[in-house]
C-alpha cells in the first residue's frame, strides 16, 4: 500500500464524518444512488471498485452491526462471487473460533472433531477440495492426530481469531489466485501497523468453562501496534495464550460386518460395540509479528512472521464388546433380532463364551486405552514488496512455512476378559450386558497387549512469486496483469514402534513376558476407578455400559519409564512416506469496465511434478530381510481459464456471472505409498501415487439487491461439473504375514480416479437492521451432488441454514445464532459408508461497553447441549453418539 493510497483513505474517513454517519456503510452503500453535493463526494464517485475495496479493508468498524455493513459493502465492490466477515473492533472477532465464524456464511459448512470446529466445506465439496490462504499464501499445517495421514485441508485451530482482521470466501476464482480449490478459497487477512493509530492495540482476559469437563481454562490475548510520526514504518505484535480442556463421551458401534447369522445370509451385524471416554488438554501459544516500511511514496514492504504451537496430549479409555472376533472363532449367536425395515441387520443377540485361540483372541470383552503425547507447531515467514509506478504496479513475494506434529509418544494397552455377552442396538444406542462377570471385576481383565510408538509428521513449503499490473486509460480495458509463482512442497511421515518382546542385555526375560505373562498384570493393578457419574448422561439407556473402570496411566507409565532401556526402537516401514510437489504457475488477467459492466478474464497455466516415496521390503516389516526406498514420479499440467462479470442493473442491484475451470490435488495420504495391514483379516488400506487431480468446470450466477445502507438480499445459483471423483477399489497385493511367517495375499482398499459428477445448488442471503437496535442476518444453502457411477460424494449437506438475531444500542450488544446442517457422507471405513447425522447448534453472545474502550463479554456455545451422531448407510445401523458438552466464556476486552 503506497503513501498515496493512505492519503486517499484518510480522505474517505473525513468524507464519512462530513456526511454525519456513525458507520462506514453510508459512504459506500449510497454513493451510486446519491447525486454528488460537494467535492469530497465527487472524489468518491470517481474511485474504482478496487480502490473502494482497499479502503474498506483499512477502515475500522465498531460493533457487530457495523461489521455486517462493512461485509455487505466488501461483497458489493468485489470482482468475484464472494462473502466476507470483518472484526467488530481491534482484536475482537465475531466468534472465538475462526471456523465457527465461517459457518455463518452461506455455502460454508463446518466439520467438528471433539466439539471443536477444525475444517470447512464449501458448496458441497469436502474440506480437502478447498484452500485457505493467510494474506494470500499457503500456511503449512500438521495435526495432533497422527491418524489423519496428511490431509490437505487447513487446520483452523492453528490461528486464534485475535490475529484476523477479515475473512473472505471467494466462490469464483481469478487467474492470479493460487489454484487448488473446487469449492472455494478462504482468505484470512491480518492487520498492518500503518493502517492503525500509533501506540494502539487491545487486550483481552477470558475464562472458558466446559460443563462436561467441569473446568475453567484461561485465555489471554494482546495486540499492540506502533508507527513513527511520518507513518513510514511500523510494527505490530499479536500474542495469544489459550488453554482448552476437552472431554468427549461416546457410545459407539465401531464397525458393522457381514455374515451368515440367524438363518440369514450376508446380513449386517455389529462387529465392535462399546463406550469411549476421551479427554484432551489443548495448550496453544501463538504470536505474530508484522513489520511495515514505506521507503518511498511508491514502495511498500511488509514482513509477517507467525508462530503457533499447540500441545494436545490426550487420553482415550474405551470398553469394547468384541462381537465380530467371537463370531469368527465359532461363537453361535442366539436370540437374534433383526431390524423391522429391511430385515438385513442384526440389532440384538446373545453371544456364548468361546474357548478358542490365544487368550486375547478368545476374549469377548476388551478394555482399550491410549495415552498420546501429541502436538503440532507451525512457523510461517513471508516478505512482500510492492512498487507502484505512474501507470503500473510490480509486486514480489517470497516465503517459507513449516509445520511439525503428530504423536511424540503413544502408550497403548489392552486388557481382556472372558464372558458371554448380550448386545442390544434396537433403540439406537448400544446396550451391552456381561452375563458371567461384572464390569467392576477388574481382576478379570488381564493385560494382554501393550505397545509404545511415535508417528511424527512434517510439512513445509518454499514459495516465490512476482506480479506485474499495467493500468490502462482505455474506455474498456482498465488493466493487464501477469505473473508467475513457484512452490516446493514437502509432506512426510515417520513412525517407530518401541518393542518390548525382545530380551535385552542383563535380563533373562523380555519386559513384556515379565509384566504380562509371568506377572499376570490385571486392570486391578492400575485401577483408577469408574467413569464419571455424568458419562453419557443425556444419551445412555439403562443397559448401556457407563461405569467401566479407567486405567491409572501415571502408575503404568512409571513402570514403563523405569524399564525404558528394555524397549528397542523399530521403524514401522509401512507407515513412512515422503511426498514432494514442485508447482510452477503463470497467468494473465485482464480487467475491463464499460458503462455498467465490469469484470475480469484470465488464464492460468500450472505444471505439477510429484514424487511419492516409500519403503518396499521383503519379510517381516518390523525386521525385513531386504528393504528399499523407492520413488514414484508423476507430472501433469492444467490450463485454467476464468471469467467474472458484474453488471449494475440499477444503483441498488448487481448481477454477477462467473465461469471457470478449476482443479484440486488429492490428499497427501491418498498419494502416499502407505499401507495399513490387518493381519487377522488379511485386509489393508493404502495410498496411490498414480492418482490424477480432481478437475471441474463451474458456473455461478448471482443477483444482489442492496436495499439500503444496512440491508441486502442476494440469491445465487452454482453448478459444478466434476470430471472425476476419487473412489475406492480393492486390489490384491502380496505382503508378509507375521502369524504364519509366510507371504499372504491381502485385499487392499485403495483410492482411484472414478467417474465424474455434478454439484448443483443455490444460496439465499438476507441481512437488515430492523428497528430500535434489532437486526437479522440469515442465509440458506441447498446443494445437490451426484456421480455418474452412483458413488457417494463426501462432505455434502443438502441443506444448511443460519439465523442470527442481534440487538445493538448504546453500550449493549447481544446476539443469538442458530446453525443447522443436514446429514452428509463422511468416508468409507472398513466397508461401512459413514454418515454424520444432521445437527443444529445455538450460540449466544452478550457484551456491555464501559466508556469507549472496555467491554464485558459473555459467550455460550452449544446452548442446548446438542449431541452428534453417525450411522452406517441406514439410520438403524448406529455408529456413534457423541456428547461434547456446552462451553461458556466470560471476560474483559480492552482497547487503547
Amino acid at each position: 500500500m503506497s503513501k498515496v493510497k493512505l492519503v486517499k483513505t484518510a480522505l474517505a474517513v473525513k468524507t464519512a464524518l462530513l456526511i454525519g454517519t456513525n458507520s462506514l456503510g453510508t459512504v459506500y452503500a449510497q454513493d451510486q444512488a446519491l447525486e454528488p453535493k460537494d467535492s469530497t463526494q465527487v472524489i468518491e464517485k470517481t474511485k474504482t471498485n478496487k480502490q473502494k475495496q482497499e479502503e474498506l479493508e483499512i477502515l475500522e468498524v465498531k460493533g457487530y452491526a457495523a461489521s455486517l455493513q462493512k461485509n455487505l459493502n466488501i461483497k458489493r465492490y468485489a470482482d468475484v462471487v464472494m462473502d466476507a466477515i470483518s472484526a467488530e473492533d481491534i482484536g475482537k472477532f465475531p466468534d472465538q473460533n475462526v471456523a465457527d465464524a465461517l459457518a455463518r456464511i452461506s455455502g460454508v459448512q463446518v466439520e467438528s472433531n471433539f466439539g471443536e470446529a477444525e475444517s470447512v466445506s464449501i458448496r458441497g465439496t469436502a474440506p480437502g477440495l478447498n484452500r485457505t490462504l493467510l494474506n494470500g499464501q499457503n500456511v503449512a499445517t500438521s495435526d495432533w492426530n497422527a491418524l489423519s495421514l496428511g490431509k490437505r485441508e487447513f487446520n483452523y485451530t492453528l490461528i486464534p481469531s485475535v490475529m484476523v482482521k477479515q475473512l473472505e470466501v471467494h466462490k469464483s476464482p481469478t487467474a492470479d489466485i493460487d489454484e487448488g480449490s473446487i469449492g472455494g478459497t478462504v482468505f484470512m487477512k491480518t492487520r498492518k501497523p500503518l493502517e492503525m493509530e500509533t501506540n494502539s492495540g487491545s487486550f483481552a482476559l477470558k475464562g472458558q468453562y466446559n460443563d462436561l469437563s467441569e473446568q475453567w481454562d484461561p485465555q489471554v490475548e494482546a495486540l499492540y501496534s506502533f508507527k513513527n510520526q511520518d507513518s513510514t514504518w511500523g510494527a505490530l505484535v499479536t500474542l495469544a495464550k489459550q488453554d482448552n480442556q476437552i472431554r468427549r463421551d461416546a457410545m459407539q458401534t465401531y464397525t458393522w460386518a457381514q455374515g451368515d447369522i440367524g438363518g440369514k445370509q450376508d446380513v449386517w451385524y455389529p462387529s465392535l460395540v462399546g463406550s469411549d471416554h476421551f479427554t484432551q488438554t489443548r495448550e496453544r501459544e501463538s504470536g505474530m509479528l508484522t513489520l511495515q516500511w514505506l521507503p518511498s511514496e511508491r514502495m511498500n514492504v511488509v514482513f509477517n512472521a507467525l508462530y503457533s504451537r499447540m500441545d494436545a496430549n490426550n487420553v482415550s479409555q474405551a470398553f469394547y464388546g468384541m462381537v465380530g472376533q467371537s463370531i469368527g472363532l465359532g461363537s453361535e449367536p442366539q436370540n437374534v433380532v433383526f431390524d423391522q425395515v429391511n430385515g438385513d441387520t442384526v440389532l440384538a443377540m446373545v453371544l456364548p463364551e468361546i474357548e478358542s485361540g490365544s487368550p486375547s483372541e478368545d476374549a469377548e470383552v476388551q478394555f482399550d486405552t491410549r495415552n498420546r503425547k501429541a502436538f503440532f507447531k507451525t512457523e510461517h515467514y513471508d516478505l512482500k514488496v510492492e512498487y507502484e509506478g505512474d501507470n503500473y504496479s510490480l509486486d514480489g513475494q517470497v516465503g517459507y512455512t513449516e509445520a511439525n506434529g503428530g504423536n511424540r509418544l503413544e502408550f497403548a494397552t489392552a486388557f481382556f476378559a472372558d464372558t458371554a455377552l448380550a448386545i442390544n442396538n434396537t433403540q439406537g444406542i448400544p446396550q451391552m450386558e456381561l452375563l458371567d462377570i461384572s464390569v467392576h471385576d477388574t481382576d478379570e481383565f488381564r493385560l494382554r497387549l501393550m505397545s509404545l510408538y511415535d508417528r511424527p509428521q512434517h510439512d513445509d513449503e518454499t514459495y516465490a512469486q512476482v506480479d506485474y499490473e499495467y493500468h490502462l486509460n482505455g474506455d474498456v480495458l482498465t488493466s493487464i496483469k501477469v505473473g508467475g509463482k513457484f512452490r516446493d512442497h514437502m509432506k512426510s511421515q515417520r513412525a517407530n514402534l518401541y518393542g518390548s518382546k525382545t530380551i535385552t542385555d542383563g535380563y533373562d526375560i523380555s519386559y513384556y513376558d515379565e509384566l504380562v505373562v509371568e506377572g499376570e498384570a490385571s486392570l486391578a493393578d492400575f485401577d483408577a476407578g469408574p467413569a464419571p457419574e455424568n458419562f453419557m448422561e443425556n444419551s445412555a439407556l439403562p443397559g448401556s455400559i457407563t461405569d467401566f473402570h479407567f486405567l491409572d496411566f501415571d502408575a503404568l507409565e512409571e513402570q514403563f519409564v523405569a524399564n525404558r532401556d528394555r524397549f528397542n526402537i523399530i521403524p514401522l516401514l509401512t507407515a513412512e512416506f515422503d511426498i514432494e510437489e514442485q508447482i510452477m504457475a503463470s497467468y494473465m488477467r485482464a480487467d475491463f469496465s464499460y458503462e455498467e459492466l465490469r469484470g475480469n478474464l484470465g488464464l492460468r497455466y500450472v505444471k505439477t511434478d510429484l514424487d511419492s516415496s516409500s519403503w518396499t521390503y521383503y519379510g517381516p516389516y518390523l525386521d525385513p530381510a531386504e528393504k528399499q526406498w523407492i520413488t514414484h514420479s508423476k507430472t501433469y499440467t492444467d490450463v485454467l481459464p476464468s471469467v467474472n462479470l458484474s453488471y449494475n442493473v440499477s444503483p441498488e442491484v448487481v448481477l454477477r456471472f462467473s465461469a471457470a475451470k478449476v482443479m484440486s490435488r488429492p490428499g497427501y495420504g491418498n498419494l502416499s505409498g502407505y499401507r495399513g495391514l490387518n493381519e487377522s483379516q488379511l485386509t489393508g488400506v493404502g495410498g496411490n501415487p498414480d492418482l490424477d487431480p480432481y478437475r471441474a468446470t463451474q458456473y455461478d450466477l448471482s443477483w444482489e439487491w442492496y436495499i439500503n445502507k444496512t440491508g441486502g438480499f442476494n440469491a445465487a445459483i452454482f453448478y459444478k461439473n466434476i470430471e472425476s471423483y476419487l473412489t475406492s477399489e480393492e486390489v490384491i497385493e502380496t505382503h508378509y504375514h507375521q502369524p504364519s511367517n509366510a507371504d499372504q495375499e491381502y485385499v487392499i482398499n485403495l483410492k482411484s480416479n472414478g467417474s465424474g459428477g455434478k454439484n448443483v445448488g443455490f444460496e439465499l442471503n438476507y441481512q437488515q437492521d430492523l428497528f430500535y437496535g434489532f437486526g437479522v442476518n440469515t442465509n440458506y444453502t441447498y446443494s445437490n451432488s451426484s456421480t455418474e457411477s452412483g458413488d457417494i460424494i463426501p462432505g455434502n449437506s443438502e441443506d444448511t441454514y443460519n439465523l442470527t438475531v442481534y440487538y445493538e444500542k448504546g453500550p449493549i450488544s447481544t446476539r443469538i445464532a442458530y446453525n443447522y446442517r443436514s446429514e452428509y457422507f463422511l468416508f468409507n471405513s472398513r466397508g461401512n459408508d459413514v454418515y454424520v447425522d444432521g445437527s443444529e447448534r445455538y450460540d449466544a453472545t452478550f457484551s456491555y461497553r464501559f466508556g469507549n474502550n472496555t467491554s464485558l463479554v459473555l459467550q455460550a456455545i452449544n446452548l442446548t447441549d446438542e449431541v452428534q451422531s453417525r450411522y452406517a448407510g441406514e439410520y438403524y445401523r448406529h455408529l456413534g453418539t457423541f456428547e461434547n458438552g456446552r462451553k461458556f466464556r466470560a471476560g474483559v476486552q480492552m482497547k487503547f
